[in-house]
């Protein structure tokens, strides 16, 4: 019993920073065989020492996930798509 308290007080902790993001203005997705990262990327403006302003487009958050788990949720979009129990 012990092993188990060890085990559960040793969970990581989920925090939730409440700063605002830039809103997601594209996504890229690379695979291979053992796992699919989707990473969504922002855009902003920044300006150099010259003062010039670019764009600049960051990947700020991305998921990792296994094939099957990524099979599962497009299978599961297409299904809510065919259903029509997605609403805008």
């Amino acid at each position: 019993m012990d092993n188990i308290n060890n085990i559960q007080s040793n969970q990581p902790k989920i925090v939730i920073r409440d700063e605002k993001t830039q809103p997601v203005t594209g996504a890229i997705c690379v695979g291979s065989n053992n796992e699919i990262r989707l990473g969504f990327i922002e855009e902003k403006l920044a300006n150099d020492e010259l003062g010039n302003v670019e764009i600049i487009r960051e990947c700020r958050t991305q998921v990792v996930m296994s094939p099957e788990v990524a099979r599962n949720i497009i299978h599961i979009i297409e299904d809510n798509l065919n259903s029509g129990s997605i609403e805008y």
